[in-house]
């Protein structure tokens, strides 16, 4: 009795572990395509960062509110955003943040994955999310 009580008990563990695994390796995956448009914006330059995006945006910009799809996710799953915040006249800060689902779950604050989080319910916070600053040359 005791022995299938403890079977159990490391049966529920091991297909915890199985799920972790899982939320893990999503996670790497969104981690790794917010770090590629982190370096996108260090390659555009101080110059091309901006936090409020001029009316004729110019070639290569990124502004502040930018979304992007997460690669590796199908459409509608995963989303990336843009924020971007002077510090200063010689300093930019920019940060990402990625929502994406995971076995049921949303993970991150764009429940409906529309590059706002602003909705209602939504948080504009999430557990996958790199931040930089970029400083004039």
């Amino acid at each position: 009795m005791i022995l299938a009580v403890t079977l159990i008990g490391l049966l529920a563990i091991f297909i915890q572990c199985i799920f972790l695994n899982e939320i893990n390796r999503n996670y790497i995956i969104v981690t790794k395509s917010l770090e590629s448009k982190v370096e996108e914006a260090k390659e555009a330059g101080f110059y091309n960062i901006y936090a409020v995006c001029p009316g004729t945006r110019p070639q290569g910009a990124i502004c502040n509110g930018d979304t992007f799809d997460i690669n590796g996710y199908l459409a509608g799953t995963a989303k990336g955003r843009v924020e971007i915040t002077n510090i200063a006249t010689t300093l930019k800060q920019v940060r990402v943040l990625g929502s994406f689902r995971s076995r049921m779950r949303t993970i991150g604050g764009d429940l409906n994955f529309d590059g706002d989080y602003i909705d209602a319910g939504e948080s504009n916070s999430s557990p996958a999310e790199l931040v930089t600053s970029i400083s004039q040359p």
